[in-house]
């Protein structure tokens, strides 16, 4: 089976992972070197967005199997070519 768009599972790449709820920073911080916001849904819920880079899908599970062990919904996860622009949430400050 050929697949039009090929991501390699071994290569680093920038994800931005959405859970439903807030995370805290001290949890954020051991979930590898991830920027952590803050952000909103169209219903008003908290979402929590961490951001960065990955050295490749297995420390994306990873992070993915630590979020689900502590009862995180899992709202997103994109894999993105470069970081992103600046987005409109509030970063966490230390």
């Amino acid at each position: 089976m050929v697949h039009p768009f090929h991501v390699s599972l071994d290569q680093p790449a920038f994800y931005r992972i959405s859970v439903l709820g807030r995370l805290d920073k001290e949890l954020a911080s051991r979930l590898s070197d991830l920027e952590l916001r803050y952000t909103q849904n169209e219903q008003g819920e908290e979402l929590s967005v961490l951001g960065g880079f990955l050295g490749d899908q297995g420390a994306l599970l990873g992070v993915l199997v630590q979020l689900y062990n502590r009862g995180f919904c899992l709202v997103g996860v994109e894999r993105l070519n470069r970081a992103p622009e600046p987005q409109h949430s509030s970063p966490v400050s230390e």
